[in-house]
């Protein structure tokens, strides 16, 4: 075994052990489920390309390119993820995985048809995976490249994405090798540039914090043992077996492995979708049931207090004027508590109520009543264009999607800030935005921020901007939210009047 064969060892065994870090501690980061998923495919093909150099055995060169398609679609997927740009890329996604996939189902084929194995030793494989792998590789490296001179202003970002080009241009360049070297006389340097690729991206995840913020050292030592336990392993696996059936059984035994850590994340995935919606389900239910149930005891308060209110001046002297404010003001209260929760019934019966409504003043009056009192933050709200057409939505319902976006933002900026409204109308159509000057989200959670029960925030909910995209649908409009590190986010809601009460699907638009 020679010493770029010990480096490939140590790349393969460092990625497996990445992975399932990655796994185990980034599930609910979109970029750690496919980092998971490309570093366990780069360990198979590595430790194969490692172990044909070393047994000369065919089963593991088919092994390797049977896997090594696969790397460049989880590239781009990574990336895109990483930048927020994954479900904008969806359609270049699915047909880059539709293409290798079949580059990969026909080197599968090596293992039981002479044909596929007359296609893999000839050049035009390597010329097909080249002709899809460079472009892939380049859109990649430009996205990473948007991605650096976007977030200069924020270290620790930035210094994770130029980590992530290096590793991509070192393990592309070097890795590509490999397959230049079927088609003219070059030293193949594949598992050097994979060996690189893992020590930069090691350095991300672990040192830069990149799945898991806290206890660091400890995460480091963790994965640095089992690095190294599965590395004795394999070496001493690699050095003592030369024989073909025990070749085959460890390639079986590594791709099983794989399979179920896929499956696994697949039926997690599912099983997460299905609680959710049960999650859902219950909410609605219990929300209309809330709200039938604590009708009939305010209908009764409110009548004692409207009897109170008469009988009270018929009372001696004394007490009568401070007796009637203070009954005045539970009143008012209780007419509160009524509107509350009329509003949450409709929203659990997803019907809107449309009335005539004056967006930007409601805007307004929503940010100035959560702004008042509160040190540090300086609100700027820009006048709208009146129109006299009126604006029909219902005025409850966005007042509780304006209320939840006003609060993300001024959570958002602990430390004082600005806090941006606009609003303006064309026709029936009316957009309201509010940008806050906080942290900004980071680019792999930008696409889930609405999603329901997606919270960064460990006391969150994940119900907030999800009820506020709901709001925004069932006024047959959109939610946009938009956010740079280190500058802020904006939130905007695109609104069309509504001329008659609607019934919103909840289960088509969830």
């Amino acid at each position: 075994m020679g010493f770029l064969d010990l480096l490939g060892l140590v790349a393969a065994t460092g990625l497996l052990g990445l992975g399932l870090f990655a796994l185990s501690r980034g599930r609910r980061d979109p970029v750690a489920r496919v980092f998971a998923l490309l570093a366990g495919d780069l360990a198979v093909w590595n430790l194969a390309t490692v172990l044909f150099h070393v047994t000369g055995e065919p089963a593991w060169h088919w092994l390797d390119v049977t896997f090594s398609p696969w790397t460049p679609p989880l590239v781009l997927h990574l990336v895109t993820a990483w930048v927020g740009r994954a479900r904008r890329a969806r359609p270049w996604l699915v047909a880059a995985y539709v293409a290798f996939g079949a580059l990969s189902l026909s080197s599968f084929a090596a293992w039981f048809f002479d044909w596929a194995r007359a296609w893999l030793d000839s050049p035009a494989w390597s010329i097909a995976f080249l002709a899809g792998w460079f472009p892939i590789m380049a859109t990649s490296l430009a996205l990473l490249w948007r991605e650096i001179r976007a977030r200069r202003e924020v270290p620790l970002a930035a210094t994770r994405a130029r980590l992530l080009f290096a590793a991509i241009l070192f393990a592309g360049l070097l890795g590509s090798t490999e397959l230049w070297d079927d088609l003219f006389a070059v030293p193949s340097l594949g598992v050097l540039g994979s060996f690189v690729a893992t020590l930069l991206i090691a350095a991300v995840i672990l040192r830069l914090g990149l799945f898991a913020e806290r206890e660091r050292l400890a995460t480091t030592v963790y994965v640095a043992l089992l690095t190294l336990v599965l590395g004795i392993v394999l070496a001493a696996i690699a050095t003592a077996t030369h024989g073909h059936v025990a070749a085959t059984l460890l390639a079986a035994l590594l791709v099983s492995g794989l399979l179920v850590v896929v499956v696994r994340e697949l039926a997690q995935s599912a099983g997460e979708r299905r609680a959710k919606t049960l999650e859902l389900a219950s909410l609605g239910r219990f929300t209309a049931q809330m709200a039938h149930d604590l009708k009939n005891p305010l209908a009764a308060l409110k009548g004692a207090i409207q009897y109170l209110e008469v009988a009270t001046p018929a009372a001696p002297a004394g007490g009568d004027a401070e007796t009637t404010r203070f009954l005045g003001l539970m009143a008012t209260q209780v007419g509160r508590i009524e509107v509350i929760v009329e509003r949450y019934g409709r929203l659990a019966e997803t019907r809107l109520a449309p009335g005539p409504v004056e967006v930007a003043t409601l805007a307004g009056e929503v940010a100035r009543a959560a702004t008042v009192g509160v040190a540090g933050i300086a609100l700027d709200l820009a006048a709208a264009v009146p129109d006299p057409r009126p604006w029909l939505g219902d005025r409850d319902l966005l007042t509780s999607a304006f209320e939840n976006v006003v609060s993300n933002a001024l959570q958002a900026m602990p430390d004082g800030g600005r806090l941006v409204v606009r609003c303006s109308r064309a026709g029936d159509l009316v957009t309201v935005s509010f940008a806050d000057s906080g942290g900004g989200i980071e680019p792999r959670y930008l696409e889930r921020v609405a999603d329901d029960f997606f919270t960064t925030r460990a006391e969150g909910s994940g119900l907030g901007l999800a009820f506020v995209r709901r709001i925004a649908r069932a006024h047959g409009g959109t939610l946009a939210v938009a956010s740079e590190l280190g500058r802020g986010t904006t939130v905007t809601l695109t609104l069309m009047s509504q001329t008659q009460p609607q019934e919103y699907d909840h289960a088509r638009n969830a």
